[in-house]
């Protein structure tokens, strides 16, 4: 594999993840990927626009030739971090959302869960992949939430990492303050919890 897991038995943590997944050449192509498509300013869930809650830019990757690669590397990521953590019954991974947070427009996404039901399957696992060097920007941090709002562990920001935590968890992206932060979203989606 050329991914390492981090290595631990149990975690305090509200997420799980893996370092070095993706390398240089993988994350232009996602990027490339990512800019070659219709690129907007991003919509709350039901297809609302909400700057006091979300604000930041996105385009959305399909299954295709050129990205099923991507689309089978970050399948087979989550289905290593969901066997070692979560043990949850999966069925289908969603599009790609790619993601920007710029500076100039001070990008934030307040906390929120992305829990739902759609078509018969419930989103069960959320999936973000840090695309940028964390030297290359400012603030953006990814902050998750276990039991209230003051309880919070920030994610690591190595490039190339894929963090996966259960979609009911609270969360945030905070306000860039420097430069520009990318990322690639995705969400695991499965029957009902029993």
């Amino acid at each position: 594999m050329s991914w390492i897991m981090k290595d631990f038995n149990y975690t305090n943590e509200a997420y799980a993840y893996a370092t070095n997944c993706f390398n240089q050449e993988e994350i232009n192509k996602i990027i490339k990927l990512g800019e070659s498509q219709a690129i907007k300013k991003a919509e709350l869930e039901n297809g609302t626009s909400n700057r006091s809650v979300r604000n930041c830019t996105m385009s959305w990757i399909e299954v295709e030739d050129e990205s099923k690669d991507i689309f089978l590397k970050l399948s087979d990521i989550v289905n290593s971090l969901n066997d070692k953590f979560y043990k949850y019954d999966l069925t289908e991974m969603e599009s790609l959302q790619y993601t920007k947070y710029d500076s100039e427009t001070t990008d934030f996404y307040a906390s929120h869960s992305d829990d739902g039901y759609k078509f018969n399957l419930f989103r069960k696992l959320s999936v973000s992949v840090q695309l940028s060097d964390p030297l290359e920007y400012e603030g953006g941090e990814l902050v998750f939430y276990r039991n209230t709002l003051l309880e919070n562990s920030i994610a690591p920001k190595q490039i190339g990492t894929v963090i996966v935590f259960p979609s009911f968890v609270i969360h945030e992206v905070k306000k860039i303050t420097a430069g520009t932060r990318k990322s690639l979203v995705t969400w695991i989606n499965g029957p009902r919890f029993k």
